[in-house]
C-alpha cells in the first residue's frame, strides 16, 4: 500500500472518475487505473463499483476512503510540525471569501500574513454570495471559506465544519444631506418606508431583509453586486443602504463623508450585527496555514474594533 494509492481513491471518491481526477492530479488516467487496481488486490476488496457514469465506493470503499483521508491529514500534520520546526513553512492556501470581507479586511490580512509567511502562495477568489463560498469549499475549488450568516451557523450541509471568525455591528447608510444626518443612531421605524439600496438579489439577501418586514413592507430600490453603484444611489439621497462597521470603516465613500453610517437600533439581537464564519470540509486536514490566516484576520479586525461604533 502507498500513499499515492490513499490520495488516488480519495481524490476519486470527490470527482467521481478516473478521468477527471487524472486532470486534477495531473497524471495518466491509466496509471491511476492500474494503480486503484492493484490496491484492491492488496486488500482483497473492491473500494469502487464501476458504471457507465462514473466510480462510486463500496460500502467497505466507504470506510477505507475515511481511514485513508485520516491517514493524508496526519501526514500533512507532520510535514507543518517539521516546517515550523525548520521556521521555512510553505505551501499553497486558497480561499473563498464573500465580497464584503474582501472589501475590508481581507487585502491587510493578506499582506501582513505575507509578511509572516512569504512561503505560502495564497490564492482568494471572490464571490457574492454565502451559497457561492460554500459550493467553492464543497468542490474542493477552496480549502477555506469565508462567509456571513446574519443569525447563527446552523449550516444545513453535514459535510461541513464552522469556525466563528468575527462580529460586525450592522450600520445603516444614507447621504450626508439626509434629514437624519446628525443623528448618532437609527430606529428601524425611522427608516423602514425609505427606498432601499440592497445587496444582490439572492434568496440568502432576501431572508435577511425580510427580518425587518415586521416594521413594515420594505422598499426595495434595487439591487446590485456592485459597491459603487449602491453608493453612488446613496450618495445622492435616492436610497439609505444597510452595510457592516467592519466594511464601512474601508468604505471610501464613507471616508471621503459622501455617505454616512449610523448604528441600526431598534432590531433584534441577531439581526444587529453580521457574523463572520469560517467553513471547511469535516473530511479534510485544517491545515496551520488555514490556522494562521484566521488568527491574522481577527487580530486585523480586533485593530478595527475601537473604530466602530
Amino acid at each position: 500500500m502507498r500513499i499515492e494509492q490513499l490520495q488516488y481513491i480519495v481524490e476519486i471518491a470527490k470527482t467521481g472518475s478516473i478521468t477527471n481526477t487524472s486532470e486534477h492530479l495531473h497524471l495518466s488516467a491509466p496509471g491511476i487505473s492500474q494503480s486503484i487496481k492493484g490496491l484492491e488486490e492488496e486488500l482483497g476488496v473492491k473500494v469502487f463499483e464501476r458504471s457507465r457514469t462514473g466510480l462510486f465506493p463500496t460500502d467497505i470503499g466507504k470506510e477505507i476512503i475515511t481511514l485513508a483521508q485520516e491517514v493524508l491529514n496526519k501526514m500533512g500534520e507532520i510535514k507543518e510540525v517539521a516546517n515550523n520546526y525548520t521556521s521555512s513553512l510553505d505551501g499553497n492556501l486558497s480561499i473563498a471569501v464573500i465580497n464584503t470581507l474582501c472589501r475590508s479586511i481581507v487585502p491587510q490580512t493578506l499582506a501582513s500574513f505575507k509578511i509572516k509567511y512569504p512561503g505560502i502562495n495564497v490564492k482568494i477568489n471572490e464571490f457574492s454570495a454565502n451559497s457561492l463560498v460554500k459550493k467553492s469549499v464543497l468542490n474542493g475549488e477552496a480549502d477555506i471559506g469565508l462567509l456571513a450568516n446574519p443569525r447563527s451557523n446552523n449550516d444545513e450541509n453535514k459535510q461541513l465544519i464552522s469556525i466563528p471568525v468575527l462580529d460586525s455591528p450592522l450600520m445603516v447608510c444614507f447621504s450626508k444631506d439626509s434629514e437624519h444626518a446628525k443623528q448618532d443612531t437609527i430606529h428601524i421605524k425611522d427608516i423602514i418606508h425609505l427606498p432601499i439600496a440592497a445587496f444582490s438579489n439572492n434568496s440568502e439577501t432576501i431572508d435577511y431583509y425580510n427580518s425587518f418586514s415586521k416594521f413594515g413592507k420594505l422598499n426595495i430600490l434595487f439591487h446590485s453586486n456592485s459597491p459603487e453603484t449602491r453608493n453612488y444611489f446613496i450618495s445622492q439621497g435616492l436610497a439609505i443602504g444597510f452595510d457592516c462597521a467592519l466594511a464601512t470603516k474601508f468604505d471610501h465613500s464613507v471616508k471621503s463623508g459622501n455617505i454616512l453610517a449610523v448604528p441600526l437600533v431598534g432590531v433584534e439581537k441577531n439581526v444587529s450585527k453580521l457574523s463572520f464564519f469560517c467553513i471547511q470540509l469535516k473530511s479534510q486536514h485544517f491545515s496551520f496555514a488555514a490556522k494562521e490566516f484566521l488568527k491574522e484576520i481577527q487580530l486585523q479586525s480586533k485593530i478595527c474594533e475601537n473604530s466602530f461604533i
